[in-house]
């Protein structure tokens, strides 16, 4: 949604909302939400909010054009409702829509909504939608003043992983970040000079991309109003040019680009007044269009199914965040350790720092203005709510996969595929081995039949700096039943332990144990996550929660032994 159209809308349509109360919320479909709106007069108006990437949008929808999109989506299943319809509907229900802020030429709409207890305290939430193409999006926002939006994210529409957006980190507790500078020419914050600058830097942009063959023969000042000029992109030049003056001096075309930014040609620019033509109904029908080429699921199921593909990568990727959920906790509980001390001696932002630096997958948990130990406390926190989202992800990513076997079985003869992001595995080892050096933990390394690497302890301090390393979910422990021995640890890298793994781990386990010498010994083994270290016990203590026992002969160790290729570390 243009700027300049969005600013239309909001002079015509924004003051009539003012004084509404929110009376319910609806999912239309996976990228926009229907807010129904409530006067004091009993009337109702019900405002579409869309941050769908092809053309994002605000606007009011009356009862044919909703009854309109509801036949559309009846062609195909519901859409589940999102997390993020289910925080406005607990938050803002009943609330009175106070405010509309809406600054420069920024794509920014932040809504303000208050309500009053029976105490006579007043509540202030706010709902920000940035409208911005690919960057699109909604955050329910606790607020402090109506006039700013500096409150912390109580929920996110869409979910943007860190690696997505390397100019602003968005999560959900923490105050949202301001949007980067918009870094385009303003007219009423230069004069000419300023213009003959930004028609210079093109021109030598331009010819510095003409040997590479990118825009030779590019017209100047279509390049001006698609790149530098606030408020005009590349789908508004086409109506931009039809308008411009045909004196092309500095002065004439600065005074064009004042009018342009004012809004005194936004008439003429979108049709505005002809044949009744309104800002609401230019964007509904511009958003319309943009839905149809979109595709829906009924009729080829190919954007829902790459729709899908994408949620699945993700999905699976925010499982495997979550199941190294004791990892965390463990780094937590050390930094803990260690945080009163560095506070006390002002040297907490270096030891953040280089935290930050020796666990980069961690390191945007980290906030350098708070101390050592409220940063502590913070990844002890996320770590409980990773640890508690696993089981719902499970299932929520068994619901996804059987949702795009059946999509995938109806898939039109034909048609692509959907592209899946390929995910690089992660080499547990190499990804610890800093830490593993830092602690001299000493181990022998191993690797399976099956490609999995399998650790061995070399003593009690080894097996316990093992175990507060590899302390998280799916790694697989084993230890010798009725005799000391080494702490042998099977990496998850993805990969579930095999028949063959475990029992080739468990011959190694077996060997390296005071049974040595045994015929045959019986060795647990169970998930590393079902340990527990005894308060105040000796080093390589541990608890089991639960176990499995697999009989074996430690004397296999010596066939096996070439094969595992064991290294002392």
């Amino acid at each position: 949604m243009n700027v300049l159209l969005l600013k239309a809308w909001l002079n015509s349509e924004g003051p009539a909302l003012i004084g509404s109360r929110l009376h319910s919320v609806q999912q239309i479909d996976t990228r926009s939400f229907l807010l129904d709106l409530s006067a004091e007069d009993s009337s109702s108006q019900r405002l579409l909010c869309s941050v769908m990437e092809e053309y994002p949008l605000l606007a009011l929808l009356s009862s044919e054009e909703l009854r309109g999109l509801d036949s559309r989506d009846a062609e195909d299943e519901a859409p589940a409702e999102s997390n993020f319809v289910k925080a406005l509907r607990f938050h803002l229900l009943g609330y009175k829509l106070i405010g509309i802020l809406q600054e420069g030429f920024d794509r920014s709409v932040t809504f303000s909504f208050s309500k009053t207890d029976m105490y006579g305290r007043e509540s202030l939430k706010q709902l920000r939608l940035e409208l911005v193409g690919r960057s699109s999006n909604a955050y329910l926002l606790t607020a402090s003043q109506v006039s700013r939006c500096d409150g912390n994210v109580l929920s996110i529409f869409k979910r943007v992983r860190k690696e997505q957006n390397r100019v602003r980190h968005i999560v959900t507790g923490k105050q949202l970040p301001p949007p980067p500078p918009l870094g385009k020419f303003v007219a009423a914050e230069s004069d000419m000079d300023g213009l003959a600058a930004e028609l210079a830097q093109l021109g030598s942009s331009e010819t510095a991309e003409e040997g590479e063959g990118a825009s030779a023969g590019a017209n100047p000042l279509e390049l001006l109003f698609t790149r530098r000029v606030a408020a005009s992109d590349a789908k508004l030049w086409p109506a931009v040019e039809t308008l411009l003056p045909v004196t092309y001096d500095l002065q004439t075309l600065l005074g064009f680009i004042s009018n342009l930014q004012r809004g005194t040609l936004s008439s003429e620019l979108f049709g505005l007044g002809h044949e009744g033509a309104t800002a609401n109904s230019v964007a509904l029908k511009q958003w319309l269009q943009a839905r149809g080429r979109r595709g829906k699921a009924g009729s080829t199921g190919v954007p829902l199914l790459q729709e899908l593909a994408h949620r699945l990568d993700q999905l699976n990727e925010r499982l495997a965040l979550s199941l190294r959920a004791d990892e965390l906790e463990l780094l937590a509980l050390e930094m803990l350790s260690q945080a009163e001390q560095a506070d006390q001696e002002k040297r907490g932002q270096a030891l953040l720092e280089a935290w930050q630096e020796e666990h980069p997958d961690w390191a945007g948990e980290i906030e350098l203005l708070q101390s050592v130990q409220e940063n502590a406390q913070n990844l002890l926190r996320f770590s409980q709510r990773l640890r508690r989202g696993v089981d719902k992800l499970q299932r929520v990513i068994d619901h996804t996969t059987q949702q795009l076997a059946m999509l995938e079985q109806a898939r039109p003869a034909g048609t692509a595929a959907p592209v899946r992001r390929s995910v690089p595995a992660r080499d547990p080892l190499q990804a610890e081995q800093k830490r593993l050096n830092k602690y001299g933990v000493k181990y022998q390394r191993f690797v399976s039949s099956e490609g999995l690497v399998i650790l061995a302890g070399m003593g009690d301090t080894s097996n316990d700096g093992l175990l507060r390393i590899y302390g998280s979910g799916r790694h697989l422990w084993l230890h010798v039943r009725d005799f000391p021995g080494s702490h042998v640890i099977v990496l998850f890298n993805g990969k579930e332990v095999g028949a063959a793994s475990l029992y080739e781990a468990a011959v190694i386990a077996a060997w390296f144990s005071q049974g040595r010498d045994e015929d045959d010994v019986e060795v647990s083994y169970l998930p590393i996550r079902h340990l527990r270290r005894p308060k105040g016990g000796k080093a390589g203590q541990v608890l089991k929660t639960s176990e499995k026992v697999i009989s074996v002969r430690p004397s296999d160790y010596e066939a096996l032994k070439l094969e595992l290729r064991g290294q002392e570390h």
